[in-house]
């Protein structure tokens, strides 16, 4: 008898659906088996195309539609029907994991991408500082060498006595640009213009005992003193200033400089050498009670 669950079925059947019934039950599911298996090796070892996610799980329906509303008779169809199933559900499972892993890869490589570009922008935000930086550099420097021209900087003046004296005895003093930012005893000739410089003077040996007249010039404010003007660097500028000090018993003066840059204090001590008949001398300058030159008699 017919199976009632068969569609193809009928109460007398033709020798068409014979042959319809036997394609199925015995031909159909090991041809599609194979032909599961050969895209199987396909998927695995040559992966020469790949369906997009789902496709396989598509067929599957469509697979277990057909077998659920035509069952198989035999328990080898059956079998068989089992392994296509397995063969799409591994297939579907494997497209799962590429298109998992492909976007994986596809993610990391846009990530480095995106941190190349990053560090591109960043090396270029860094080179532009870099160029800003140097360029303010630049500008603080040529601002602080404008500053010294305009002020001197560092350099200060020194005032000491010109060799020889003068046709009435006396000693001619000069001014004189020095630069002892290597230390008190390593000075050299400065090298910025020192501007609006004047000095006051006492003389004699500290503690002062001012006499009368010294007095009263203090208190009035007229004590001796010299404008000496701006004092170019590599020049020693004679001011005016001459001195009749005693060769028996030398001299000593005190020298307050004012500068537009800095305030200066110098002890000039004066002796007179028979040997070498010429006047020696010895020059210590302060600032803020630090001594910045030092100088013994020569």
């Amino acid at each position: 008898m017919d199976d009632p669950c068969d569609p193809w079925g009928a109460p007398k059947s033709s020798g068409a659906r014979k042959i319809l019934r036997n394609a199925y039950q015995s031909w159909l599911p090991p041809l599609l088996l194979l032909a599961a298996l050969l895209w199987l090796v396909d998927a695995l070892f040559v992966a020469s195309s790949r369906p997009p996610v789902g496709t396989y799980i598509a067929i599957l329906a469509l697979v277990a539609a057909i077998v659920a509303i035509w069952p198989p008779e035999s328990n080898g169809t059956k079998a068989t029907w089992l392994l296509i199933f397995f063969s799409l559900a591994f297939l579907e499972i494997r497209t799962l994991y590429q298109d998992r892993t492909e976007n994986q890869r596809s993610q990391a490589e846009i990530h480095k991408r995106e941190k190349e570009e990053f560090q591109n922008i960043a090396k270029g935000i860094d080179s532009t500082l870099s160029v800003a930086q140097d360029g303010f550099s630049s500008t603080l420097n040529r601002l602080e060498e404008n500053n010294k021209d305009v002020t001197g900087g560092r350099d200060f003046v020194v005032i000491e006595p010109t060799p020889g004296t003068t046709s009435d005895g006396g000693v001619s003093m000069r001014a004189i640009v020095m630069n002892c930012d290597k230390g008190p005893r390593k000075c050299t000739l400065g090298a910025h213009v020192v501007r609006s410089v004047h000095a006051e003077y006492l003389e004699g040996r500290p503690p002062y005992l001012p006499d009368r007249a010294t007095l009263d010039s203090m208190i009035a404010g007229t004590r001796p003193s010299y404008i000496i003007g701006d004092v170019p660097p590599n020049l020693m500028q004679a001011f005016g200033m001459v001195i009749h000090p005693v060769a028996e018993k030398g001299a000593f003066y005190t020298f307050n400089i004012f500068a537009l840059n800095k305030f200066v204090s110098e002890a000039l001590e004066l002796r007179f050498s028979s040997q070498s008949n010429r006047w020696e001398r010895s020059i210590r300058v302060t600032e803020r009670n630090t001594v910045i030159f030092d100088d013994g008699f020569k």
